[in-house]
């Protein structure tokens, strides 16, 4: 009876269950039946293997585990229960056989136990195990265990090892000071002695580590301790470390380039500045501090401004800042004091800085002492100035001058016409040659000074010309009887033609037929016996241009002379026994004479093949026209 009671008692208190010898449920204790979800109805006659999945032997067969438990008198196993509510749940499970008195099997005993809790913290620690593994190992920075009382490494992961050329093994058989750059011990080992007292709990520096080929690798390391004694010593230390080799290059060739840039700058025969983003000056050269006489601090911020002469201050800082909200280049020129007291003019330029990404830095310039220069620009303007009233005066001189000469010129060739003329009485033969030469001497000087007075009001602005229309073929008959006699004289050939069409034009009449006439006189003049100027008038580009061109068979003019041949007094030959009279004067004065007309000459020439000149003026009334072209064809004697 008493024996009975404890065996109710121990149902109640464990969780127990009877299974019969096919692994049915037979009796279920209340605690079993709390883990398993189950009521004790539910649960009897309920097969256990589909409760419970043995973790060791999810395959075998029932029968073949109970023969198992039967031959060696129990057995444990971890279980995966799946309760009533469907959560699944971890259980250790004690199964034994239970046999009759004539040791027949009457069934099995079985404890069941809900071991989630224990397996959900085995799992986690598990997990946790597998990330650190994980992170100590595969991590992209080199990470060191160190045994702090003797400085052995008792670990190291891949990144490290690979670093450093060394196998996981062979790393751990080295210290710190095996691996670390002689200059570096020192420093390191400082650290490291006050982390293990407890003044640090962890420390960073960067430092060289050795290589197994000898090599040397620059570091940034961060160690931290990771586990004291009960007197507070640091047992274990713990080091992340990471490979800054490209970092220290880069920042050396920085410094390399901050350096060559400095002592390029500082020898530089140029003010060297640059700004931040508000315009105050981060950096000024040597060259800026000698021609200022300031110091560093002088110029940095805004005190430059004041060295700008007052006059050009309010200008060029309005230039600076509108560059600066522009972000756009500047150039300027002002004047800023000296080191001497004295103001020098500096020619100021500037462009923005940007950061590779496109962020706004400031700007960088430089700043040009062309104090020389506008001096020299000053000199030069004063003497352009002096020169032009010189040009005017030798102007006004000539065009008095040439007025005096007219006077007695005029009076001397008409008197020796009347002479000529017989008025005066007969001329022997003698006579009338001579006179006929102070008549040709006349007209010639006479010609001489009009192209001077003409020169002369071009040159001081006074040479006025008044367009009209008027009738082409009247102008050109004059020419054709003034030249016809010089023509005949040098047996040249002299031919006009007008195009079709062409009757009258615009331009000042006495002008362009001065421009003709000084044209066509050149033409017979440097022409051969026998050669023949030709004269073209005719319209082009839709009748916005009337053209004229001389063409002679002459002797041509050398390559070398076409570009001085609208000069003042400038002569193709210059030779004593030149066979042509000419002052040099008629090819200027008809280039003045076309351009008042907005006009343009142009010259083509090939020696011993002739020249031919074209001009053009506009015209900015119509051209009237007629269906009946003029055309003029006059032949002096010739040889041919």
């Amino acid at each position: 009876m008493e024996d009975g009671l404890i065996l109710e008692q121990l149902m109640i208190q464990t969780p127990y269950c009877q299974l019969d010898p096919q692994g049915h449920i037979v009796v279920c204790s209340p605690k079993a039946e709390r883990i398993l979800g189950y009521s004790s109805a539910d649960l009897r006659g309920k097969d256990f293997s589909s409760l419970c999945e043995i973790r060791q032997d999810r395959n075998v067969p029932f029968d073949v585990l109970l023969k198992r438990i039967v031959s060696e008198g129990e057995g444990e196993f971890e279980a995966i229960c799946r309760r009533n509510d469907g959560d699944v749940i971890d259980v250790e499970i004690t199964l034994m056989p239970l046999f009759t008195g004539a040791g027949k099997l009457q069934g099995i005993s079985m404890l069941i136990w809900d071991i989630s809790e224990h397996k959900q913290i085995e799992r986690a620690l598990k997990e946790s195990k597998e990330l650190f593994s994980s992170t100590f190992y595969q991590a992209a920075v080199g990470i060191v265990l160190v045994r702090m009382s003797d400085a052995v490494f008792l670990g190291a992961n891949k990144t490290i090892c690979d670093m450093l050329g060394y196998t996981e093994e062979e790393f751990c058989t080295k210290t710190i000071m095996d691996v670390t750059h002689p200059e570096d011990i020192l420093i390191d080992l400082d650290n490291t002695k006050k982390m293990s007292c407890g003044e640090i709990s962890m420390f960073s520096i960067e430092k060289r580590l050795l290589r197994k080929d000898g090599s040397s690798v620059w570091t940034k390391l961060t160690a931290t301790s990771v586990s004291r004694d009960e007197n507070g010593q640091a047992k274990y230390g713990m080091a992340v470390v990471e490979d800054i080799t490209q970092i220290k290059e880069a920042q050396d060739a920085l410094r390399e380039s901050e350096e060559r840039f400095k002592t390029m700058a500082d020898s530089a025969p140029v003010l060297i500045f640059m700004t931040d983003t508000e315009g105050k000056n981060l950096y000024i050269n040597k060259g800026y501090l000698n021609y200022t006489g300031l110091t560093y601090s002088d110029v940095l911020g805004t005190k430059w401004q004041n060295i700008i002469h007052p006059v050009d201050r309010e200008v060029y800082l309005r230039t600076v800042y509108r560059a600066f909200e522009n972000q756009e280049p500047f150039r300027a020129e002002l004047r800023i004091k000296r080191h001497d007291g004295q103001y020098g003019w500096i020619l100021s330029s500037g462009v923005p800085r940007y950061t590779p990404n496109g962020l706004f830095l400031g700007f960088i310039g430089t700043g040009i002492d062309i104090t020389d220069k506008k001096q020299l620009e000053e000199s030069l303007e004063k003497a352009r100035i002096h020169a032009e009233e010189l040009n005017r005066r030798k102007s006004e001189f000539l065009s008095l001058m040439s007025h005096e000469l007219r006077t007695p010129l005029n009076s001397i060739i008409g008197y020796s016409r009347m002479i000529e003329n017989k008025m005066a009485g007969p001329l022997n033969d003698h006579q009338s040659k001579f006179i006929q030469n102070v008549v040709y001497s006349g007209k010639h000087l006479l010609n001489i000074v009009n192209d001077l007075l003409d020169l002369s009001k071009v040159e001081a602005g006074k040479m006025k010309i008044a367009p009209t229309t008027f009738e082409l073929a009247p102008l050109i008959e004059d020419i054709r009887v003034m030249l016809i006699e010089l023509a005949n004289k040098k047996e040249v050939s002299l031919l006009f033609n007008i195009q079709s069409g062409i009757t009258s034009i615009e331009a000042d009449p006495a002008r362009f037929k001065q421009i003709l006439i000084n044209l066509i006189n050149n033409a017979i003049k440097f022409n051969h016996p026998g050669g023949e100027v030709r004269v073209n008038i005719f319209m082009k580009e839709g009748g916005q241009w009337i053209m004229g061109q001389v063409q002679d068979t002459g002797i041509g003019i050398p390559q070398d002379k076409l570009q001085n041949l609208f000069s003042k007094f400038y002569q193709v030959d210059t030779s004593p026994s030149r066979s042509n009279e000419g002052t040099g004067l008629g090819l200027a004065l008809t280039k003045e004479l076309i351009e008042l007309h907005g006009g343009k000459i142009e010259v083509e020439s090939q020696e011993g093949v002739g020249t031919t000149f074209t001009f053009r003026i506009p015209l900015p009334m119509q051209i009237q026209e007629t269906e009946k072209a003029t055309n003029y064809e006059t032949a002096s004697y010739s040889s041919r």
